[in-house]
């Protein structure tokens, strides 16, 4: 009896390890979807569509359940501008607090510019 219900306990442990691990990664790839979008949207805005530079908040579908961050700076080379985007989820409970961020630098002479 005491192996069986060893058993048990090994079994349920694995089951509830794995089911953290899968919300941990579908939280990351929603993070990293919602990152990649506003990346992709001021790529094709281009240099002269940017915002100011510094720190700005960045709307997140609610059912998402991110907060995110737009951070631009100057970029390594002259009109250029540095871009992080990063999505921060809550510890929830089931799933601990985390954080994901893309960068890129876009240049007012476009790629290769």
């Amino acid at each position: 009896m005491f192996i069986i219900a060893l058993c048990l306990t090994m079994v349920l442990q694995g089951y509830v390890q794995g089911r953290r691990v899968r919300l941990v990664q579908q939280q990351r790839t929603t993070a990293l979807a919602v990152c990649q979008e506003q990346v992709e949207k001021m790529r094709a805005g281009g240099y002269h569509r940017l915002p100011n530079p510094g720190k700005h908040s960045l709307a997140v579908p609610a059912q998402a359940g991110l907060e995110g961050s737009v951070q631009v700076t100057a970029g390594p080379a002259p009109a250029s501008r540095s871009v992080t985007v990063t999505a921060r989820w809550p510890d929830d409970g089931q799933i601990p607090a985390g954080h994901l961020s893309l960068s890129t630098v876009i240049s007012a002479r476009g790629v290769g510019g």
